[in-house]
């Protein structure tokens, strides 16, 4: 299964606003206890994201200055911050064809009117 390539998966819900406005990798965890947020952050730096997969949903949900300039989340998008990091982003399709642009995308999958074991055959055939 895909998810056996990651021995970290996070997710990040875009319509929270501190992690929309998140200006570096401490912002998306601030909310844990200060040793749990040493350790990730330490697993983070030491790995460039290598081995994690980042599932960013929403990408709709960011205002339009977030989803064109300089933000935290394009910059992970772009690789250049956790450069080794997988990423999965979700959008409506209003939004997603922004995400098509960028170089760095490798696969674009979307699911319209699928039952659940539809939408999880498609993905498996797209990402594994």
């Amino acid at each position: 299964a895909i998810l056996q390539k990651f021995s970290v998966v996070w997710l990040l819900n875009l319509r929270e606003e501190r992690i929309a406005k998140a200006k570096g990798i401490n912002d998306l965890f601030h909310h844990y206890n200060t040793k749990v947020q040493r350790e990730l952050l330490q697993h983070i730096e030491e790995t460039g994201g290598e081995g994690q997969l980042l599932v960013c949903d929403g990408f709709e949900e960011l205002n339009k200055q977030e989803r064109t300039q300089r933000s935290l989340f394009l910059e992970i998008i772009r690789g250049k911050v956790l450069p080794n990091c997988s990423v999965i982003v979700t959008s409506r399709p209003y939004a997603s064809q922004m995400l098509q642009q960028m170089s760095r995308i490798t696969h674009h999958v979307e699911i319209v009117g699928f039952n659940k074991e539809q939408i999880k055959e498609c993905i498996r055939q797209n990402i594994t």
